[in-house]
């Protein structure tokens, strides 16, 4: 008797940080290019191809990242219009041309520690991580939250440049 309820994204972006000498306890840093791609071949329903509407070029390109060529192809068989199959080609690019990086954070939580109106974040909010010693300031998704009701100032943070997919909660 579960139910799973599956969204596009949830959360903003209140201005909520975490800083070392504040309420950031402890960082952990993870990165991977284990499905880095910054050339994709999108084929559509029936081998449709976006040359027509790609300037006569059957690839899309990013190297927002890497300079290198890595190529990929995505079968996208429900697409029966190029411009459609391009622009999702991109958006699709777009997610797997960066590394993913994760990073553990352990943090006081501020809000629920000060009974106060700042510093409140929940799940798939964007929240910002300073940290002096390892010179790391990045905006990144909370993708994992772990309370600690005993010691509100040990909470656990999991947070992530990129969603994780279906597939990829499926396969765990």
């Amino acid at each position: 008797n579960k139910v799973v309820h599956i969204v596009d994204k949830v959360g903003a972006d209140k201005g909520v940080y975490f800083m070392s000498n504040l309420n950031l306890r402890q960082l952990n840093h993870d990165s991977h290019t284990h499905q880095l791609i910054t050339r994709v071949i999108p084929i559509g329903k029936d081998g449709l191809t976006i040359e027509d509407v790609n300037g006569g070029k059957n690839y899309l390109s990013n190297h927002s990242y890497s300079d290198k060529v890595i190529y990929g192809i995505w079968n996208a068989s429900n697409y029966d219009d190029a411009t459609k199959l391009k622009e999702d080609g991109e958006r699709y690019l777009s997610s797997l041309a960066v590394p993913y990086q994760t990073y553990e954070v352990v943090v006081a939580d501020l809000f629920r520690l000060s009974q106060g109106n700042y510093f409140e974040y929940n799940l798939g909010d964007i929240i910002t991580i300073i940290d002096a010693d390892s010179e790391t300031r990045v905006k990144q998704r909370v993708v994992q939250r772990t309370y600690n009701l005993q010691e509100p100032d040990k909470d656990t943070l999991k947070v992530a440049n990129k969603d994780r997919t279906f597939q990829d909660y499926y396969k765990r």
